[in-house]
């Protein structure tokens, strides 16, 4: 038998999952940016503060990660690898496509020359998908813990209701984001003749 309570519960933690690791990603990419053009940029098509392609990555990990019987350090890092790097390359290719917007092209990295030397199409680097791994291991072991103990401190009684209200502004984010680069990729094309 299905418990409802059970699926509601691991709904509302993936929503604050998902927005956490997203924030956080926001956070992360506004220091290295930072750290390298001294500017504040926004560099995402959200109108909130999230990177969400973090917070997927996430989320795909950890669900990854539960459906893998091998619980050990060495697994979650090669999850960490394969997951972020599959989502990174299907990001990058998607928006490409429907959206002719490019997020990011390792090819031009001025920071890091193995970043360059080592990157598939623009769209990932052997170096980055290491990185991820890395960050694979403190995602699961230290962040995704302490996020359920915050949520549950910080939303209590109105765990449910919380995360539902962040789950309705978030997708009215994305509807106004993805409606606003489709208005953009058609005022861009050429006129068919």
């Amino acid at each position: 038998m299905i418990d409802v309570n059970s699926i509601i519960a691991m709904v509302n933690y993936a929503i604050i999952l998902f927005v956490t690791c997203s924030f956080i990603g926001y956070i992360w990419e506004q220091i290295v940016c930072y750290s390298h053009s001294k500017k504040w940029r926004k560099r995402d098509y959200l109108h909130l503060p999230l990177k969400s392609i973090y917070g997927f990555i996430v989320l795909v990990g950890v669900l990854a990660l539960e459906l893998i019987p091998i619980k050990e350090p060495w697994m979650t890092f090669i999850v960490g690898v394969i997951v972020a790097t599959m989502i990174e390359y299907a990001y990058s290719t998607l928006m490409g496509k429907y959206f002719g917007v490019s997020r990011w092209d390792y090819r031009k990295n001025t920071w890091f020359k193995t970043v360059k030397k080592y990157s598939y199409d623009g769209k990932i680097s052997l170096p980055v998908s290491i990185m991820w791994g890395v960050v694979g291991l403190a995602a699961y072991y230290f962040i995704v813990p302490s996020i359920g103990v915050l949520a549950d401190w910080l939303f209590g009684a109105t765990y449910i209701w919380s995360s539902a209200a962040i789950f309705v502004v978030l997708i009215v984010d994305y509807a106004l984001a993805f409606g606003k680069l489709r208005r953009k990729r058609c005022n861009t094309r050429p006129a068919r003749l």
